[in-house]
Formats: C-alpha cells, structure tokens, sequence
C-alpha cells in the first residue's frame, strides 16, 4: 500500500532527481521506426498539423497546416492534391484571427474559437477531402499543446485546474480510469503528472510523405499518414500518427503514437482491425487499444460520424479515436486510384 501524501506535498523520489514511482507507471516507449513505402497500387495521404506557443503571453499561437495525397505508380508517384495553410490563433481565447493559404474557408475560419464547437460550427467544411482532414484535426492538436506547457513549467503542488479536469473527465477514456495514473497523482499530490515520452531525432519527411519543416522550440506536432491499397476481394488500409513536442532546448520527444491496420470487405465494411500501440504516456493506455474490435461490421465512411458518440469511457483512448475517424477517408483516397 502507498504511504498517504497530503495534497500538495512533492512526489517521492524528486530530491534524486528521478520520480520512481510515475517512471513505474510510463507506458510503451518505441516509436516506429521504418515508415513503410508507397505501393505502386495504392494512394497515400500525409498531414502535419503543427503549433508553436508564443514567445510571449500575448503574442499568437501559430498553426501551419500541411499535407498531401498521393497516387502510387510503378514509376513516379503523383500528387494528387496539396494544401499548406497558416493560422494565428489568439493566445487565450483561441480564436482564428488570421488566415493565408485557404481562400476559400478563410471568411467561415476568422474569428472561430479552436476548441468546444468547433467541429459543430465548421462542419460544412470537414469534408474527406485533404483540406477537410487537415481542418478537422486542428481542435485535438490544440488541445494537446497544453502539454508542451505542462512540460515547460511541470506543475507542482495543488492545482484548482488539475482538480476541475480530473471532474470533467473522470472514466472520460483509460487515461482516466479511477485507477489510472493521472487521476491517482491528482488525488495524491494535487496536479497532473507530467508525460515524457522516448527522445527522438527531429521530425523529417520521410520517403512517399509531404515536406514540413523543422519544429521550433515550445511546438508540437502531429504527423499522420493513411494508405490505401485495394486487394483481392477488398481493400487494406494501413495508418499511423505520432505527436511530437519539441521543448525550449529543442530536444524532440514522443507523446502518442499508434500504428494501425484494417481490412475492409468489399463493400468497404471493416472485417478485421489491429490497433498498435507505440508510445503513450501511461501504462494503462494501450488497453484501449482493444476499442478497435467494435469498428468491426461498420462501413469505412461512417466512422467520422460514428466514431464520437459510440466510443466513450475508460476503455477508450480519445486520441486513438482521432485515428479511427479519420479512416473515413479511406472511399475519398480509393477514388483517386479506382474508377468511380
């Protein structure tokens, strides 16, 4: 039994150095390594959507939003559609103030919080097309680049916010399970434990993906990548995200990051999927993974819209869910290589 800590008081074993007892409870720690290659058969859409905190309170947040979809072929790849769009957010209330590279959502963006909403309030445009997929997942990274916070200014002793966040979300997905290790060091110590996940040499494009540039200091990022290759009596499809954070020293780390794949029938109903965890912060999160067995029996393209409402609670992982909805994209890639 753990000895009984007053709220507030400092974790054991900091005066080391070393927090023993939260290195215990670290989850997977292998980033993959070797990205797989274009099948000359299939298509290949990769995004990155990146965001740097300012250098000052009330400076803007900037967000780069970058990606491309690609057709395979035996000899030369094509690029099939290609998108690179800037925002500026405002620091404290999120809002969009400024927008360059997408004329065409720039007036439905401006002015637009990025959180709670927001998908509600931008559903016309998150849509399976490139530019829809890049959209789309800007509220989750967003949110997530409160990490990079966290891991610029660890929180100590008791947080009022760490308290309201553990009530808001508690059994919300594994991370928050009553037993779980955000929870119990809320409990026990009054803040959230901070995650550090595998160093990393910095993000760079690899073969078959768009270019993007090197991160600056106090950013995140999330890399995702979707390909799709019909096969003999269906279509398999392969997936992967990892999010990065870059700290002030400009030392990479990984947050999350899943590998998946799945079979599809063909009529592009979900016959078997393989959810593979590779780093996530904590120990309980990769039981999650087992979530991916309820897509089984669903149509590809109604997993944006199904995907929310259906997978819920402390056996979930709300950023592996991000990855299951956006294999909605799956029909709109086909197209691309398939005949209508």
């Amino acid at each position: 039994m753990q000895p009984f800590v007053p709220i507030g008081m400092r974790p054991p074993g900091l005066a080391s150095g070393v927090n023993t007892e939260l290195e215990s409870r670290r989850g997977p720690g292998s980033p993959y390594v070797d990205l797989f290659p274009l099948d000359e058969h299939a298509a290949r859409r990769t995004t990155t959507v990146d965001v740097s905190l300012p250098a000052h309170s009330r400076d803007v947040i900037a967000v780069r939003l970058k990606g491309q979809d690609l057709r395979g072929h035996a000899r030369r790849h094509a690029v099939t559609a290609s998108a690179d769009v800037r925002l500026e957010l405002d620091a404290d209330s999120k809002e969009i103030r400024a927008v360059d590279g997408a004329d065409a959502v720039a007036d439905d963006l401006l002015g637009v919080a990025v959180g709670s909403g927001y998908r509600r309030r931008m559903t016309d445009w998150l849509d399976d097309s490139l530019l829809g997929s890049l959209l789309d997942q800007l509220p989750h990274v967003v949110f997530l680049v409160g990490y990079t916070q966290m891991l610029d200014a660890p929180p100590e002793g008791e947080s009022p916010a760490a308290q309201e966040r553990l009530v808001a979300r508690r059994d919300g997905c594994a991370a928050y399970a009553p037993t779980a290790t955000i929870p119990t060091w809320i409990v026990r110590y009054g803040h959230q434990p901070v995650p550090r996940g595998p160093v990393i040499s910095p993000d760079h494009p690899s073969a078959d993906w768009h270019t993007f540039p090197a991160l600056p200091p106090l950013s995140l990022r999330r890399a995702r990548l979707l390909d799709v290759c019909p096969s003999e009596g269906g279509v398999t499809v392969r997936s992967m995200f990892r999010d990065t954070n870059v700290d002030r020293n400009s030392q990479s780390t990984v947050l999350h990051e899943y590998t998946l794949r799945v079979d599809l029938d063909d009529a592009h109903r979900v016959v078997d999927v393989e959810a593979t965890p590779r780093v996530l912060p904590w120990r309980e999160c990769p039981a999650a993974a087992s979530s991916a067995d309820k897509l089984i029996g669903l149509a590809v393209s109604d997993l944006r819209s199904w995907v929310t409402p259906n997978l819920q609670g402390s056996t979930t992982c709300t950023h592996l869910n991000e990855a299951f909805r956006a294999l909605a994209d799956t029909d709109y890639l086909l197209s691309t290589i398939v005949p209508a």
